[in-house]
């Protein structure tokens, strides 16, 4: 969604004034609180805007391939 709405991550953090290293450490689990009140407004806009869903769909209901997954967690 930052991509879709900003080009990338790297032009978001330059638009907000934020560093480009802090939003990537908070993209991949790092708490930071300013990043996440900055993300979490996109987030809003977003939806406001309609460029994401209020809900998740599963779109696969595939069994087969559910069962698959299974199959190979088990044999490891």
């Amino acid at each position: 969604m930052l991509r879709k709405r900003h080009g990338s991550v790297r032009a978001f953090a330059a638009k907000k004034g934020v560093k480009y290293q802090a939003v990537v450490d908070w993209l991949r689990g790092r708490p930071n609180g300013p990043v996440a009140k900055l993300v979490s407004a996109e987030m809003r806009r977003a939806k406001r805007d309609g460029l994401i869903a209020g809900e998740s769909i599963k779109l696969d209901h595939n069994s087969e391939i559910s069962d698959s997954h299974c199959i190979n967690v088990e044999a490891r």
